[in-house]
């Protein structure tokens, strides 16, 4: 799938190169391009959710502040690009057992939900604390938040939320609850007030090395 997705994507960037007086037309390949860019994030999206639904994987010990730094830094362009104030807030120490990469794509698909559903001069901030009952991923947003009949509906595979204008895969949500419910972990998503969306990961006490 990736392969003919990425010969269209030559072509129409070598196509827009040789039309660039022409506005439409340009415009036109703009939008094309953007979708190409949407086939292929789902095309990643449905591949890494069936890699992580073969099998049993290893797991580990994880430092959440360490994890969360990899994938903030690795969206910190998004971000950039958006001019969205993207911040991390995780002390070291926090840990999890579990298995890295998988939650690795749950918190990436956390982070790129709320950029993409911010809009331009918003913030996202990123977390991860201890609680009580073990610990916490939490990804807040000042986007448009969800609306309480959408909540459950937005963790369903394929369901789509256009808020923003922005479209997703409609994938994001669901893997993070694939995820979340393979860790024990519980998934919830909160409204923020004056307006924003909270998504709360939690997990259970991490059980003895």
């Amino acid at each position: 799938l990736r392969t003919p997705l990425a010969a269209i994507k030559t072509q129409a960037q070598a196509l827009r190169r040789r039309l660039a007086g022409d506005a439409a037309t340009r415009d036109s390949l703009a939008n094309l391009l953007a979708s190409i860019d949407r086939a292929g994030q789902l095309v990643d999206k449905l591949l890494a959710f069936s890699r992580m639904q073969k099998g049993r994987r290893e797991t580990a010990s994880i430092d959440l502040s360490v994890m969360l730094s990899d994938v903030v830094s690795g969206l910190a362009a998004d971000a950039v690009a958006r001019d969205q104030e993207l911040s991390l807030d995780a002390a070291p120490g926090v840990l999890v057992r579990g298995d890295r990469d998988a939650l690795e794509i749950l918190v990436r698909n956390l982070v790129e939900n709320a950029i993409r559903y911010t809009e331009r001069s918003g913030a996202v901030t990123v977390s991860a604390h201890e609680t009580d009952a073990g610990a916490e991923i939490v990804v807040e947003d000042t986007g448009p938040g969800i609306p309480d009949a959408e909540k459950e509906r937005v963790l369903r595979r394929f369901y789509r939320l256009g808020n923003n204008g922005e479209i997703g895969s409609g994938l994001g949500l669901a893997i993070v609850k694939w995820v979340a419910d393979r860790h024990g972990a519980t998934l919830s998503l909160a409204d923020v007030q004056p307006r924003g969306l909270r998504c709360t990961v939690a997990f259970p006490p991490r059980p003895a090395d």
